[in-house]
């Protein structure tokens, strides 16, 4: 059964990811911003500006998560829309040839769970962290996926 339409008429831009919890639904669109709508009604809960594209969202309970192209990662809180921390992800220095500078590294996937975030870089490496209950994370490991067989 069709709930709703969330399409934006003339706006030229489109998804890049969208995440589904409970009754939200947010979407990260090419004009790098993210959205978060409540179903079925459609109300918009917020919309957040990004420096860059977002290229990835999870949702978990009153958490919604951002990867962004330019290697950073974001949690806002839920429903407001609130920042509740940032940071840049650092390349492994194997994933940077020569050392060289190749800036940014964008973060394609992120998932959201159990209060587990979990950040996949275009750097074949995956760490995972934990959000406290007072909301500050704790790195639990980074892995590299060039090494796994």
């Amino acid at each position: 059964k069709h709930l709703l339409s969330l399409a934006q008429a003339g706006s030229g831009c489109w998804a890049c990811s969208v995440a589904l919890r409970g009754d939200v639904v947010a979407c990260a669109l090419s004009d790098r911003s993210v959205a978060a709508f409540v179903l079925p009604s459609g109300e918009r809960l917020f919309r957040l500006a990004f420096d860059d594209m977002v290229l990835s969202v999870a949702l978990d309970g009153r958490l919604l998560a951002c990867g962004s192209r330019d290697g950073s990662t974001t949690l806002w809180r839920l429903p407001t829309g609130n920042r509740l921390l940032g940071f840049d992800h650092e390349p492994v220095e194997n994933a940077v040839a020569g050392g060289a500078d190749v800036g940014p590294v964008p973060i394609y996937a992120v998932a959201l769970e159990d209060g587990l975030l979990a950040c996949a870089p275009n750097d074949l490496t995956v760490t995972a962290w934990k959000v406290g209950d007072d909301d500050i994370l704790r790195c639990l490991g980074k892995m590299s996926l060039d090494t796994m067989e």
